[in-house]
């Protein structure tokens, strides 16, 4: 990205409620799933999985390779975390008071300073963030379930499903079919192998799900230090594939309504956008989508498509950006990319200036991060919009 350098990320394949009453399901599995058609978004283009880290020989990627069933808990068959620390159960950090506020948005309300380190109120999390607002509405959990591993002894057992609310900068809980918000436990007492949790269908580009407890975790031990309660936990995470559903009809209404981004509509129009026909803005957005697909993915080849040849910012040409470009791809191997609010702000016959707010984390292991205003200038060639500026503001 041009001038750019917020978002966490050790992995790559990668909703907003209130909050009510703290009690939790007691078997999400239970709740019924949607009869209308779906779309497994963790496996779509674009789609990009974070987790904080895991088990040598048992890698993130297999999350999302489409194998939901295993017959042993072997190199490959999925993914493992192992956690051994102090850990706070059914607590949610609050980020003004709890010591948190420093934490990337991955952790928020997960972990907090511990005395000479951190304490974690989750035993692992798995994010994804879409390359644009979906309709999300369920997530599934296949545990490890084998003979020498069974679900009710070594599987999943308490899970918090989050969507992030931009309008408020945090990350909210899901609502479930009967109306409660659970805010420790969307779901809680799961010995199943495959833990299916339906809720309200939500619009979101970031889902967290955290782990909050598994079947084989256990408390090594727990005292009192000035007052506080601190216990040490030791668990393992050992998880198959995760998926994260959404409606397929109304993510391709959404895709449309985002594709078309009109102008507000107390913005007046200027000569050259009464004569502009409606499938003009949608042209302007579609490459400008395109393109933040492709840096999402670190698909160069594509990236460099949306590119005019005249391209010129900042005293870097067409030829820079694709080398800068193909650098950071090369050094920042897992990184989170976001755009949101993409709008048309003016454009003619044949040229377009369109802005947007954009977040950015290149390194997963620093919680620095870039925010700010992003803006692309677009002149027509043929009856091809390409991208001729990118100018990045942070605050």
């Amino acid at each position: 990205m041009a001038g750019m350098q917020r978002c966490p990320v050790w992995v790559v394949i990668a909703l907003v409620c209130g909050c009510a009453s703290p009690s939790a399901a007691p078997l999400a599995s239970l709740l019924s799933r949607p009869a209308s058609p779906q779309i497994n978004l963790s496996r779509v283009r674009g789609t990009q999985m974070i987790v904080p880290s895991a088990t040598a020989d048992y890698p993130p990627l297999t999350l999302v390779d489409g194998v939901t069933e295993v017959d042993a808990w072997e190199p490959n068959a999925g993914w493992e975390l192992a956690f051994d620390g102090g850990f706070a159960r059914d607590r949610y950090f609050d980020p003004a008071t709890d010591a948190s506020v420093d934490e990337p948005i991955e952790w928020e309300g997960l972990r907090r300073d511990f005395r000479q380190g951190k304490e974690q109120s989750a035993l692992a999390w798995i994010l994804f963030q879409f390359a644009r607002e979906r309709v999300v509405e369920s997530v599934t959990l296949h545990s490890v379930d084998t003979d020498e591993y069974p679900a009710r002894d070594y599987g999943v057992r308490d899970v918090l499903v989050q969507c992030w609310d931009s309008a408020t900068q945090r990350w909210m809980s899901v609502v479930l079919a009967d109306g409660s918000t659970p805010t420790h436990h969307t779901a809680t007492a799961n010995p199943l192998g495959r833990l299916d949790i339906d809720f309200h269908p939500v619009r979101s580009d970031l889902v967290r799900v955290a782990v909050r407890w598994t079947n084989d975790a256990v408390k090594k031990r727990s005292f009192t230090v000035m007052g506080r309660r601190e216990e040490y936990v030791a668990a393992t995470v050992r998880l198959v594939e995760v998926e994260v559903y959404g409606d397929r009809a109304e993510d391709d209404e959404l895709a449309e309504t985002v594709r078309q981004n009109l102008p507000d509509a107390d913005v007046a129009p200027d000569a050259a956008a009464e004569r502009r026909t409606p499938g003009e803005s949608d042209a302007i957005m579609a490459t400008v989508l395109t393109y933040v697909e492709a840096y999402a993915e670190r698909d160069l080849d594509l990236l460099v498509q949306t590119i005019s040849p005249q391209y010129l910012s900042e005293d870097e040409d067409a030829d820079g950006l694709a080398e800068r470009m193909a650098r950071t791809f090369e050094e920042f191997g897992h990184f989170l990319f976001r755009v949101t609010d993409a709008h048309v702000e003016r454009s003619d016959d044949s040229t377009a200036i369109v802005s947007a707010r954009y977040w950015l984390q290149l390194n997963p292991l620093l919680a620095r991060s870039t925010e700010g205003t992003l803006t692309f200038g677009l002149t027509k060639v043929g009856d091809t919009w390409l991208i001729s500026a990118i100018h990045a503001d942070a605050p």
